[in-house]
């Protein structure tokens, strides 16, 4: 167990805090690193290749541990090859509210649990959907329609750091829900 200690901090977030000065588990901190990757819409991936590091935001969809997400084959932070680092943070507006995942791991082609994932990605993001029209519920079809593909990027090591906890609190966590991708 670790034992936390903080300022006092409204949060207007929908993630409910730990009273002051208790003891948060990593079952707690693992909870919250998961509800900010299903909460948050935006992640930036950052690879390096021939032309050296790269960042790019993607909008993503967090299920099963992987956060998946469209993008061109011939996007730099694609053909860069497969090893990424990834981030997914809420500045809310102030230091002590900030909170993140500073995460590295691996660019994979969407897979098994695709049209799940697309499902989810079609709920959360509804332009999306009107982009896509009605009935087009396979991810292959959409990126088809336009020139991107489902990947999906699996964490392996992810750090969860949050100011509410401490001013940088940071703690490894584990993503992994379920059967992986």
């Amino acid at each position: 167990m670790l034992k936390l200690h903080w300022n006092k901090v409204r949060v207007r977030s929908p993630m409910v805090l730990p009273k002051k000065n208790k003891e948060v588990s990593r079952e707690d901190l693992t909870g919250f690193a998961r509800e900010l990757a299903r909460e948050s819409q935006v992640m930036t991936l950052a690879t390096s290749g021939p032309e050296g590091p790269w960042a790019a935001p993607v909008y993503y969809v967090f299920y099963r541990g992987a956060f998946w997400f469209f993008s061109s084959p011939a996007s730099r932070h694609i053909l860069d090859g497969r090893r990424a680092s990834a981030s997914v943070y809420y500045d809310g507006g102030h230091w002590k509210k900030i909170r993140g995942l500073q995460m590295t791991g691996s660019i994979r082609p969407g897979g098994s649990g695709s049209a799940t994932a697309f499902a989810r990605y079609l709920r959360k993001f509804s332009f999306i959907r009107e982009m896509a029209g009605a009935g087009m519920y396979d991810p292959v079809q959409f990126g088809e329609r336009f020139g991107n593909r489902f990947f999906c990027f699996m964490p392996e090591y992810v750090l969860y750091g949050d100011n509410r906890l401490g001013f940088g609190f940071r703690e490894r966590v584990e993503m992994k829900e379920g059967k992986n991708p």
